[in-house]
């Protein structure tokens, strides 16, 4: 069954990609790319406060792997994160991981199940 919100992310994939075609597609990644402009300028400003110092990097406690991006879905990072759970786990290390826990409101999303 396609939900409203599997048929709008479909949508936004395909306008992402590239894979959407025609003008309405071209004005809508436009206007995203103008978008992003105030984005990459305030990261921009956060990284040079790192690295003048003004704002420090805090290490965590315990080792951290961090499997992510800003790709919307379908980049294989579930199964990326099943891979490397098993093998640590396999190689004796004690796993944990963290969820954002997108899609929860629909049930268990792909991550809480693995």
């Amino acid at each position: 069954m396609v939900t409203p919100v599997s048929a709008l992310s479909a949508r936004f994939h395909d306008l992402v990609s590239g894979r959407a075609a025609g003008i309405g597609s071209s004005f809508l990644r436009l206007g995203l790319s103008a978008a992003s402009m105030p984005y990459a300028w305030a990261v921009s400003v956060r990284n040079r406060w790192y690295d003048r110092g003004w704002l420090a990097a805090r290490q965590a406690p315990v080792p951290v792997i961090s499997v992510g991006n800003l790709t919307a879905g379908g980049t294989g990072k579930t199964p990326c994160v099943e891979y490397l759970a098993k093998f640590f786990r396999d190689s004796g290390k004690r796993v944990v991981i963290l969820s954002r826990g997108y899609g929860a409101a629909q049930g268990a999303n792909d991550e809480a199940l693995c």
